[in-house]
């Protein structure tokens, strides 16, 4: 979900000029959907780290949170009418940036343990380097071959929905274990 994350926001990002004119709305509407986005992550931030520390809360429902809110972000400029349906857009995002970094400096010792966590930390951050490369890329490729922004968003939506399902069977490793 990190990678896919790190790759969509980035294309986004880099497009959000050429995703206006697609959308049709003005390139000030659109910047100025990243202020409320911003807001909402803050937020969201503060409140996934607090459910974080709670121990009934298991870290793979907030995995799952994140997955779905990628889905209504991205599932808001796939198929949305705007700037009816933004709303949707900035609490997907939002919501989503505040789990990406909540989340981030969690999983992995809650998951794996501290004695590697430099190596997995090292891989973690190759891959969110290497999606968010490789994001702007394949976003422009969806433009210029299939016609629509709208396409690759539509990719990016069905990526997040197999992720949220997938992330209901993320069990803990150390639960498993007995550690």
């Amino acid at each position: 979900m990190f990678g896919l994350q790190g790759m969509a926001v980035t294309a986004y990002a880099f497009h959000v000029l050429a995703i206006s004119a697609e959308l049709g709305v003005s390139s000030n509407y659109i910047l100025g959907l990243f202020m409320p986005i911003a807001v909402v992550s803050v937020i969201s931030g503060f409140v996934v780290a607090w459910l974080t520390d709670l121990p009934t809360i298991r870290i793979k429902y907030l995995l799952c949170v994140m997955a779905v809110c990628s889905l209504l972000g991205f599932g808001a400029l796939a198929g949305g009418d705007y700037p009816q349906i933004s709303w949707l857009q900035v609490l997907g995002f939002g919501i989503c940036g505040g789990c990406f970094g909540g989340l981030s400096s969690v999983v992995w010792p809650r998951f794996y343990g501290r004695e590697h966590l430099g190596a997995i930390s090292g891989l973690f951050m190759t891959v969110i380097v290497l999606a968010s490369a490789v994001g702007p890329f394949l976003l422009s490729a969806a433009e210029l071959y299939l016609g629509s922004y709208r396409v690759g968003f539509i990719f990016v939506a069905m990526l997040a929905a197999l992720l949220a399902i997938a992330s209901l069977r993320a069990d803990n490793p150390q639960r498993r274990l007995g550690a």
